[in-house]
């Protein structure tokens, strides 16, 4: 049974008032050394070409993350584009 003890946050937008920037699918797992690692997709909307997957990780038990960071390389095309990073 999964038991909730407490809630927060792993992503927020740092300039929600300049780009719309939505964290979809959530995932948390905790790693051998006690770390929690948490990847979440995050794009302007749900078919836009900027829909990446980027992940982050706490080592303080949840109190504070590290910023995200890609999880793939850049891949440049015609249709790519990079908005976050």
């Amino acid at each position: 049974m999964i038991k909730l003890l407490e809630t927060g946050l792993v992503y927020r937008n740092p300039r929600p008032q300049r780009r719309s920037v939505h964290a979809w699918h959530p995932t948390l797992v905790i790693l051998a050394d006690g770390w929690l690692l948490s990847a979440c997709d995050l794009t302007q909307a749900a078919e836009s070409v900027d829909y990446r997957t980027w992940c982050s990780h706490s080592s303080d038990n949840r109190h504070t993350w590290t910023a995200p960071v890609r999880i793939f390389p850049t891949v440049t095309t015609a249709f790519s584009v990079t908005a976050f990073g």
